[in-house]
């Protein structure tokens, strides 16, 4: 046998080749964002230049005002205890608390004539009468109101009349 030599392959560079790869990614993704970048800022320019139609805001409606109150059942108004004054009456004392209203008031005027004008006032009232000396009327509903006349334990020749208006239930007493 003939001696020779067997030729030993080229030795291929993995290193060459990876290079190549690299540069190929490379260039496809360059060619790539040259067509898609244009593309999508003009997709932006276009979304941004379309006008938006004005929002049309309906005018509030004009506020009515709040109707007055309905009147309470007894014939009275719901607009203060100062509605059941006794009017030949001097005012010592109004208070308020957690919406129950009590009024301190005395008079010189005579029980007959400081019942007949409750009776009047309070039409539908429940009247006690005690005695001649002492009398008490009661409305029931939501603000019931309690309205005590007696004699003033400080001056003999006066009145106390003691109105009170509460939310809390009274029962009706005859």
């Amino acid at each position: 046998m003939p001696p020779y030599s067997v030729p030993t392959p080229n030795k291929s560079s993995n290193a060459l080749w990876i290079v190549l790869a690299f540069l190929f990614v490379l260039m496809i993704g360059g060619i790539i964002s040259a067509i898609l970048i244009p593309a999508i800022i003009a997709r932006r320019q276009a979304v941004v230049s379309v006008p938006i139609p004005p929002v049309e805001v309906a005018p509030m409606p004009p506020i009515l005002p709040v109707p007055p109150v309905p009147p309470v059942p007894g014939g009275e108004t719901a607009s203060g205890i100062d509605q059941l004054k006794y009017p030949n009456a001097t005012v010592e004392k109004t208070m308020s608390v957690a919406g129950n209203e009590i009024m301190i008031m005395s008079t010189d005027d005579d029980l007959e004539e400081v019942k007949k004008f409750y009776q009047d006032r309070l039409r539908g009232a429940t009247m006690i009468d005690k005695g001649g000396e002492e009398v008490v009327f009661t409305t029931p509903g939501p603000r019931a109101t309690v309205v005590a006349i007696k004699p003033d334990r400080s001056d003999e020749d006066q009145l106390r009349i003691v109105v009170t208006r509460t939310h809390l239930p009274i029962p009706n007493v005859r």
